[in-house]
């Protein structure tokens, strides 16, 4: 039985996550907005990957904020960076946002009240709405849900839109139930062998170990991640993909019960969309769809999975980050 760490009132330090690589000046607004909210007592940490100082110079005004931790890491991939940041956090609730996005003034207060309300939900996926864009050119991945929606189960996680439930851009973790399963994989994420699914995974594994995810519509993220309709089609197939191969690795571990998720998942991303098409008369556009869910399925049976926890081998280990000073340029081996 795992023991779940009580939270203690509003006034509880929180930790805020943005994993990084590359953004440069852009990830200005989504500190920004991180600061601009209401809750009394967070930590804001940054994780970057970056190849280059861009993103360094770019948050050295934030730095003198005592709330701001900055930390340059060798990793690579979304996966290996959440992972970290599991491990830096000073909390026990970790809410992450993507780093071209931007939180409603109140989402750190509401996701920890879903937490305080809910001990036994590991995860808690928000709404995430599009900013502005030229629809005629491309679109914005999003998540809008209809209603609050407690998922303890498959069938509810089926209902609830499987995985489609939610994405990394706005997302909390309760981290010592969490971690009891392992954490993020480091295979999946962007920037990874798998492409993406590193929090779809952690809440169906979550879910399967009788933990509980909770979707919320109480507050949300502004998503400002603009894809061309062609990079939208790289990015399904990469999905698919990712999705195809958590899926092998969690049935390889003898969860039958997720069989009916898999063809519900076959349903919702070819079947479906083939029928629509076919009946308005357009091709449909999920040839590619199905050969991405052949070979990421293939390719998940095949990876080696750490035997302790059900989640991918990653071939290089974590390196040690650094974190910089907030108050000069000395920096510390952590």
């Amino acid at each position: 039985m795992t023991f779940i760490m009580p939270l203690e009132p509003a006034t509880m330090q929180i930790s805020v996550v943005i994993c990084t690589r590359n953004r440069g000046s852009q990830i200005i607004q989504t500190i920004e907005s991180v600061l601009k909210n209401r809750y009394s007592t967070f930590e804001l940490l940054i994780v970057d990957q970056s190849s280059n100082d861009a993103t360094e110079r770019a948050i050295v005004p934030f730095c003198t904020d005592p709330r701001v931790r900055y930390v340059r890491t060798a990793t690579s991939g979304l996966g290996p960076a959440r992972r970290l940041s599991l491990e830096l956090a000073k909390s026990e609730i970790v809410l992450m946002t993507d780093d071209d996005c931007e939180v409603d003034p109140n989402w750190i207060a509401q996701m920890v009240a879903i937490h305080r309300s809910y001990p036994q939900a590991a995860v808690v996926f928000c709404d995430v709405f599009p900013g502005p864009y030229d629809r005629n050119r491309g679109f914005i991945p999003v998540t809008i849900a209809s209603h609050d929606n407690l998922i303890t189960n498959v069938r509810e996680w089926c209902q609830a839109g499987a995985a489609n439930i939610g994405i990394g851009a706005g997302i909390g973790v309760r981290r010592s139930l969490v971690q009891t399963i392992g954490g993020f994989d480091t295979c999946l994420g962007a920037g990874t062998t798998l492409y993406c699914a590193e929090e779809t995974d952690l809440a169906l594994r979550a879910l399967l170990h009788g933990y509980q995810v909770y979707r919320t519509t109480r507050t949300s993220v502004v998503h400002h991640g603009f894809r061309t309709f062609e990079e939208g089609r790289r990015l399904m197939r990469d999905y698919m993909y990712g999705i195809a191969a958590m899926y092998a690795k969690l049935l390889r571990w003898g969860y039958l019960k997720l069989i009916i998720v898999i063809l519900y998942e076959f349903w919702r991303t070819v079947i479906y969309p083939t029928l629509y098409n076919l009946f308005s008369l357009r091709i449909p556009p999920v040839w590619g769809r199905t050969i991405s869910l052949i070979k990421g399925f293939c390719t998940g049976w095949r990876m080696p999975v750490d035997r302790q926890y059900e989640i991918f081998q990653s071939l290089p280990a974590l390196e040690a980050p650094v974190e910089q000073s907030r108050t000069d340029s000395a920096t510390t081996i952590i």
